[in-house]
């Protein structure tokens, strides 16, 4: 899996040089912007099924499994209401955004089945799956977009990759037989009871991401958005290349090794993470611009601010989702939250006040630092609470 994220993040890296000689960054920012407002009530809906069916044991998950279909159904529902009546509010319901609503209501659907699939360490059929919905996907964007098709190339390629997913399931005999539904209000209050931690690490996440997209609309206007969508995009690329591995598939061993195994895996994994990344840092801090330049073209050029200001990302966002993968192995979503994803988002928000009181940034430039200093304060928050949990288990 990990040559299928670097596979596919080629893919998308290539596919987005040609994409943006043909968009304009303001085109690019209404893109985010309506991609934000459309998927903001999947981010609050998502009870983190597919956490709560991977870490189940095989008894619990017969047992629990209609519940669980059931409320993937009402989730469906609940996108495609709320995207409706939120985009119309917004004034941003128009066919682009209808597309990008009709991928994001199936994309439950497809999980649900994915992940039971995953549970049977079926890496190579899913890393064939994922690499090839993605390939078509960005490869049907070029074309549409060298064919003068324009910007909506962007809201196609959201709903071909999830299309071409579920295809890939399907032709892999993925798609599991549907159970027999069982749905009442106890049987979500479970659900709910058992996700609660993950929903709102989960809502801390992605609703978070949604959020400052929106926000950074607010204070800078599409064109920045656009800037700012692109270096978000080159800033996570390395977290995308180790992800299968480094998040996914740790996930999945996490939760078969004992104590001391978990500790010994983790600490492998982050040795390698903080050479690999630091890396990565330097080089795009001492060639991003030249790249940029040459690959992007002269319009982009900001970017390049903008993505340095965004290194706490690129150095951090791997480091803290391994530790994440390690406390859901642990059943303890609880405890990274608070020592993790809170004080993200409190680093983000403080950090972002005290850059435009005491320094003199753009309001993009401002928010990227901002973002990157809450990274690294929530990594050394759950860093630091990571060990002394070590140090005192090995004094019980």
């Amino acid at each position: 899996m990990i040559s299928s994220g670097a596979f596919q993040a080629v893919v998308a890296f290539v596919s987005n040089l040609i994409l943006v000689r043909h968009i304009s960054p303001s085109q690019f920012g209404i893109f985010a912007i309506i991609l934000s407002n459309a998927t903001l009530l999947s981010a609050f809906s998502n009870l983190r099924i597919g956490d709560l069916i991977l870490r189940s044991k095989e008894n619990e998950l017969k047992s629990e499994l209609s519940s669980y279909y059931a409320y993937t159904i009402l989730q469906s529902i609940i996108i495609l209401v709320g995207g409706l009546i939120l985009l119309k509010i917004v004034g941003q319901l128009n066919f682009e955004a209808l597309i990008i609503l009709v991928a994001v209501t199936f994309a439950p659907f497809i999980q649900i089945n994915m992940v039971q699939y995953e549970r049977n360490l079926k890496y190579v059929s899913i890393a064939k799956i994922e690499s090839t919905s993605v390939l078509l996907s960005h490869f049907m964007a070029v074309i549409g977009v060298l064919c003068g098709l324009g910007a909506i190339v962007l809201y196609l390629r959201v709903f071909l990759q999830s299309f071409f997913v579920a295809i890939g399931l399907y032709i892999n005999k993925a798609w599991a037989k549907f159970p027999k539904l069982y749905f009442s209000s106890d049987s979500i209050f479970k659900i709910f009871k058992n996700s609660k931690w993950i929903w709102l690490d989960n809502n801390l996440e992605q609703g978070l991401d949604k959020l400052i997209i929106i926000f950074s609309n607010s204070i800078a206007g599409s064109a920045s958005v656009g800037m700012f969508f692109q270096a978000k995009r080159l800033s996570v690329t390395p977290h995308q290349l180790l992800q299968p591995f480094t998040t996914r598939v740790l996930l999945n061993y996490l939760s078969k090794e004992d104590a001391k195994g978990k500790i010994n895996l983790l600490n492998r994994i982050l040795k390698f993470e903080i050479i690999a990344l630091g890396i990565a840092s330097v080089f795009i801090n001492y060639f991003g611009l030249e790249l940029i330049s040459f690959l992007f073209g002269p319009n982009w050029i900001p970017v390049y601010d903008i993505l340095v200001a965004l290194l706490g990302i690129v150095f951090f966002l791997s480091i803290f989702n391994s530790f994440k993968a390690y406390y859901i192995s642990e059943k303890n979503t609880k405890l990274f939250t608070f020592y993790g994803r809170i004080p993200l988002v409190i680093g983000i928000i403080v950090s972002y006040i005290s850059i435009k009181i005491f320094i003199s940034f753009s309001p993009i430039i401002a928010l990227a630092y901002a973002i990157s200093a809450g990274y690294a304060i929530a990594s050394i928050f759950i860093f630091t609470k990571y060990n002394i949990d070590i140090r005192n288990a090995q004094h019980v």
